[in-house]
């Protein structure tokens, strides 16, 4: 999973099946009582997706959050 920075908080209970990297200067952020579960079962060098080549860039003006 590729982030701009990450926030977890509260009492969350999450697989991540991978990695999670962090694009960006912003800090990834644990709080509360989290449990984050790695499985690199399945690990590669390069996980799918990924192009070692390109940097990815976030473009605020292309993504929206709806919250119902």
């Amino acid at each position: 999973m590729a982030v701009t920075g990450a926030y977890f908080a509260g009492n969350i209970d999450a697989i991540v099946e991978g990695t999670i990297i962090n694009y960006s200067p912003e800090p990834t952020i644990v709080e509360g009582n989290p449990t984050l579960r790695f499985d690199q079962s399945s690990l590669v060098e390069v996980p799918a997706g990924f192009d070692i080549n390109r940097i990815p860039t976030y473009d605020p003006a292309s993504y929206a959050e709806v919250i119902s």
